[in-house]
């Protein structure tokens, strides 16, 4: 059986993506122990079905495999395992005027991954921006 396929009404828009870096590793200490992928993937999933349940909007997304990120540090070079959680925003659920709900979605999911691996700081970007969430110690 063949498909045809056409374009879904109001689904054509602007590509608007996000992306959201956490760490695995809470510190800089290589000796730390380092928190699982399956983490970052229970804390999402676990706040989209709140979010559904309460009827709010959610965000899905892709966890890509574990990476890491290099810098240095006191003259050495660090790294630390990270997951990126990203996704596209459908223009049919979300249209153009709804970014700065986007955005507070964007925020919450950060720093709710971000609390699941401890993380003090967590990376975010939106379209063409990007920002930093840290903690409030």
């Amino acid at each position: 059986m063949k498909y045809n396929y056409k374009i879904v009404k109001n689904s054509k828009g602007r590509k608007r993506t996000y992306s959201i870096v956490v760490g695995l590793r809470q510190g800089y200490d290589d000796t730390l122990p380092l928190f699982d992928r399956d983490v970052v993937i229970k804390a999402a999933e676990e706040w989209m079905i709140k979010r559904e349940f309460l009827n709010q909007p959610y965000l899905t997304g892709i966890v890509s495999a574990v990476g890491e990120v290099l810098y240095p540090h006191y003259g050495k070079s660090g790294k630390e395992p990270v997951v990126i959680f990203s996704g596209e925003i459908p223009n049919l659920y979300f249209p153009k005027e709804m970014d700065g709900i986007i955005v507070d979605m964007v925020n919450e999911l950060a720093s709710i991954l971000g609390n699941s691996t401890k993380q003090q700081r967590v990376y975010v970007s939106y379209c063409d921006e990007n920002w930093i969430l840290e903690t409030e110690l």
